[in-house]
């Protein structure tokens, strides 16, 4: 330490020179800018169909180093490719002026050439194609093909639409009014496309709420429309331009084209969730005017299930399950259960050497339910008793809760049964021991419409997981 002191002491004090190093340690260093090149030279050359003006080739002329070339074509369409020769076919089937350009990107910058063609005449083509002219009316048609919601529907958000009464595929009766009153116009000339969707359109608000009605502009946006096959599949697929929907406001307006006739435009979008077999939205439409067709036959219903007083007693040894099978016992996306279960801690409650052991993974709407082969007459027998056991290790929250629903629904009603449903739940406040609780159906004794029984460990509309048990499930007389 001594050594460094007698060091520094040694050298003179001279403020310039600590001035000039100061000022030398400052200056920026001159660092050696990488080479990207330079912009690539944007062009592209025209030629015509000589057999049909209509009908147009353009050639990609660019030189230099592009990576990318954005086509416009001046009706509302564009492609994008990387091929430096890559070549453009454009059909104007309608006489006007057409804005083509082409849009170069490469590592030194992006460069644009522009040309505008002139179309004189209308191709007769067109006029004779008949998807174009389903869709529109044709070329006879000048104010366009005006199309609304089919009234027999399926309206559809997110199921299979062979399920009609399920609350995702209803007619349009049960609809919202600002849903029911949409119009949409579809032009030949041009390809434009109107939304006249009368204020208001079905979908998603500016706070994220669903299922409300959006305001909508007072004119309709400018916008064009598209037919094409995807190139992946072949699937015929319907576009619209500047964000443009039909039925579902959410800005984006591509659809697969399941049926386009004159009379009918069925169209669905793949989204929306519902599960593996159910992941469409469908909407039909049909031409504004059109007089409601004959109902279609219902579809063969399954026999009416007999109204029967039985006992229900089910302990889950395998020697006692008097009217329920285990084929009856339905799990709607539980993730895991064992059926029996060994007791995960006897005590004087319960005994039992067998449970039944429930997994709630991360569905929301997790269940069990017991299909009967009855309906269910509750006049002398309508509370049920059972034991369950809530572990603790579970992390209980204001999502996973320690309760435990029984509830009584009609299944014929599909989607809706949760609709008509009674429900009791109980709440468990002890944990790792067993609990017996007793749900009082008396008050809906009176119905006849009951065939299945819900039980619910934890809540729904969550996606939290926990384990549950519960034992000696059954019906009680009344009283007991």
């Amino acid at each position: 330490m001594k050594n460094i002191k007698k060091t520094i002491k040694q050298i003179p004090y001279i403020p310039g020179i600590l001035l000039l190093l100061w000022l030398t340690a400052c200056e920026p260093m001159e660092m050696e800018k990488p080479d990207i090149g330079e912009a690539p030279a944007a062009g592209f050359e025209v030629s015509r169909d000589p057999e049909n003006e209509n009908r147009l080739l353009i050639t990609n002329t660019s030189t230099g180093d592009a990576f990318l070339y954005n086509w416009e074509f001046g009706d509302g369409s564009e492609t994008t490719t990387k091929s430096l020769t890559e070549t453009a076919n454009a059909y104007y089937p309608f006489p006007g002026e057409y804005k083509i350009s082409l849009t170069a990107f490469g590592r030194g910058g992006s460069a644009k050439a522009t040309e505008t063609v002139t179309i004189t005449s209308t191709d007769t083509e067109i006029c004779l194609d008949e998807l174009y002219t389903n869709l529109t009316g044709g070329c006879d048609v000048d104010g366009g093909k005006t199309w609304v919601f089919a009234p027999s529907g399926p309206v559809n958000f997110g199921g299979p639409a062979a399920t009609p009464t399920a609350w995702w595929s209803q007619t349009l009766e049960s609809q919202d009014p600002c849903f029911k009153d949409d119009e949409y116009v579809f032009h030949l000339r041009n390809y434009v496309f109107e939304n006249n969707s009368n204020g208001a359109m079905w979908g998603v608000n500016s706070e994220g709420e669903e299922n409300v009605c959006v305001p909508q502009p007072a004119d309709p946006v400018e916008s064009t429309w598209r037919l094409y096959k995807r190139s992946s599949d072949g699937q015929l697929m319907l576009a619209l331009s500047n964000e443009e929907t039909i039925a579902w406001d959410d800005n984006q307006g591509t659809y697969e084209v399941v049926e386009l006739t004159a009379d009918r435009l069925h169209i669905r979008k793949t989204c929306c969730g519902g599960g593996a077999d159910k992941p469409y939205r469908n909407y039909v439409l049909v031409p504004e005017g059109t007089e409601p067709g004959p109902e279609e036959p219902e579809e063969p219903q399954e026999p009416a299930r007999p109204l029967e007083e039985n006992n229900i007693a089910v302990d889950f040894e395998g020697g006692n399950n008097t009217t329920v099978k285990q084929e009856q016992w339905i799990l709607e996306q539980v993730t895991a259960y064992e059926f029996p279960s060994a007791n995960p801690d006897p005590d004087d409650l319960n005994s039992s050497a067998n449970v039944f052991k429930y997994v709630r993974g991360n569905g929301r709407y997790e269940n069990l339910q017991i299909h009967l082969g009855h309906k269910t007459d509750l006049t002398n027998r309508n509370v049920f008793r059972l034991k369950v056991y809530f572990p603790a290790s579970n992390t209980y929250s204001e999502n996973l809760t320690k309760t435990f629903a029984v509830k009584l629904q009609n299944r014929e009603q599909g989607g809706n049964a949760w609709q008509t449903q009674h429900e009791i739940k109980h709440e468990v406040t002890a944990t790792d021991e067993w609990v017996e609780l007793t749900f009082d159906f008396s008050e809906v004794a009176e119905r006849e419409d009951f065939d299945t029984i819900v039980i619910q460990p934890g809540g729904e509309d969550h996606t939290e997981a926990g384990t549950f048990y519960f034992d000696d499930f059954e019906l009680l007389p009344a009283g007991e």
